[in-house]
């Protein structure tokens, strides 16, 4: 046997890493997002209700006057309101059962629009799954029958 018949090793092709994010990683946060997100409205709806906290009580008579003074208001009240969503959604944890009781009693509409939300993003899920398999596979073109 020659050297000529000896064919070289072969070497292992790595695949190619893709950079981007799979559609699996992208629906799954999608759907993360969409659970805590609504677990903030619930726990929020729960918090206000039924154990009275979070209700901004100002008096109308206490609101500040002038443009200036309504608009460093209104950020203090949308910061003060993000913390408070933070703050609840992590304080109800706890109550998990009987905030979700709660609000599949007297607020069904909020559960109910979460799994509806939920259920849209993997529906989409699936058809942007289905998507990449198409538009990842090479083309394949069609030949024309040559005239005889």
């Amino acid at each position: 046997m020659s050297n000529a018949d000896a064919s070289p090793p072969k070497k292992k092709t790595k695949k190619k890493k893709r950079k981007d994010k799979s559609v699996q990683w992208v629906i799954t946060m999608a759907l993360i997002l969409v659970a805590v997100f609504g677990w903030g409205f619930m726990a929020g709806a729960y918090a206000i209700n039924v154990e009275g906290i979070g209700r901004d009580t100002t008096p109308l008579e206490e609101m500040p006057r002038g443009r200036r003074a309504m608009q460093a208001w209104t950020i203090a009240s949308l910061i003060r309101g993000v913390v408070f969503f933070v703050t609840n959604s992590f304080a109800q944890l706890p109550n998990l059962f009987g905030v979700i009781g709660y609000n599949f009693r007297h607020n069904t509409w909020l559960p109910v629009t979460i799994l509806v939300l939920a259920g849209i993003v993997f529906l989409g899920g699936i058809g942007m799954k289905r998507l990449d398999d198409k538009l990842s596979r090479p083309p394949v073109y069609k030949r024309k029958d040559e005239p005889k």
